[in-house]
């Protein structure tokens, strides 16, 4: 079942996010699979970062050596995300529900696990496919993330739905942004 939806992302991404949509996640059980590719996701990254070049800033450094600061940032930023796209999709009148949105986003985040690995392997046997791979990826993330919030709000307009996209990132990047200043002020993350 699984790997047919995987397939299907690729060919109708907005029949594969419904099929993901129709299994009708609690948002505990949405939760849980987000922590998790969360997980994969730091672990995978933690596995490919080499040496950090030296002009690295201190903040960066300790995330990226520290595959649970990784992978608490990853979860971080997935769940407000998935919290941006639920609440303006739902302010432009969409249909999606929270729960919908984090499991959306936990199905995304899944298939952008998949691409980084392929694009991985092809960077090291093959630098060149593997840089057009990283290139077609970015526009694929975008493609697929464009089709599945469409999908999850009932949305025709697949340009509109990009705009809102790019404005839920913006906004939860800021957000991230002023979560962790307030925990380094608060003395919570040292670096």
């Amino acid at each position: 079942m699984i790997l047919q939806v995987l397939q299907l992302s690729l060919k109708s991404p907005k029949s594969a996010i419904r099929t993901v949509l129709d299994w009708r996640l609690s948002l505990g059980e949405s939760a849980l699979a987000l922590t998790l590719m969360a997980v994969l996701s730091a672990g995978l990254m933690s596995l490919v970062v080499g040496p950090l070049p030296t002009e690295i800033d201190p903040v960066s450094a300790a995330v990226l050596t520290n595959p649970v600061y990784l992978a608490a940032v990853q979860l971080v930023g997935l769940a407000m995300i998935s919290l941006f796209l639920f609440l303006l999709g739902r302010v432009a009148g969409g249909r999606g529900t929270l729960p919908e949105a984090v499991a959306m986003m936990a199905w995304l985040e899944a298939l952008l696990i998949l691409i980084s690995v392929v694009q991985v392997v092809a960077l090291v046997l093959l630098p060149p496919l593997g840089l057009l791979l990283v290139v077609g990826g970015m526009v694929l993330s975008v493609w697929l993330t464009t089709n599945f919030v469409a999908e999850l709000h009932g949305f025709a307009s697949l340009l509109l739905t990009l705009l809102g996209v790019i404005a839920a990132f913006i906004g939860a990047v800021i957000a991230m942004l002023l979560v962790f200043l307030l925990l380094f002020v608060l003395g919570v993350l040292h670096v």
